[in-house]
């Protein structure tokens, strides 16, 4: 950076990412992607723990009033709008108001915790195979 570069400008924030195999996933392009719904008034995505590819996007999502789509319905559509297909929500969940901060922000954290408890429970690491020769014969 030169003195005449212009000011770095940092938008969302780490911990709000979704890393997804090899693929670093920004949610507000899944957000977006929802919004052009128009049954969805509100979205918000977080990251799940995946066994096997690290996390996967997650969509809570509030429909219009006097709107009606299904949560199969508004993966599909996200699928089609998303960048990228490691940033298609693996769930839609339809709810019917989005916790907040007292600020009126979306307060991922209670989503972060939610779709946390929804994750499958880790399986334990297999056991190595036992050798014939790791045993002490006693004599």
């Amino acid at each position: 950076m030169t003195p005449y570069s212009p000011p770095l400008r940092l938008a969302g924030r780490t911990k709000d990412l979704i890393i997804r195999g090899g693929h670093n996933i920004d949610p507000q392009a899944i957000e977006d992607a929802l919004l052009t719904h128009p049954a969805v008034t509100a979205a918000a995505v977080v990251g799940q723990p995946a066994t096997h590819s690290g996390e996967v996007p997650v969509a809570y999502v509030m429909l219009t009033p006097g709107r009606n789509a299904t949560a199969d319905e508004l993966r599909a559509w996200a699928s089609h709008h998303v960048p990228e297909r490691a940033a298609a929500p693996k769930i839609v969940e339809i709810i019917d108001a989005l916790p907040v901060t007292p600020v009126g922000k979306p307060f991922k954290n209670e989503l972060r915790r939610r779709a946390t408890e929804r994750a499958p429970a880790k399986p334990c690491p297999p056991r190595p195979p036992s050798s014939p020769h790791s045993m002490t014969e006693l004599s």
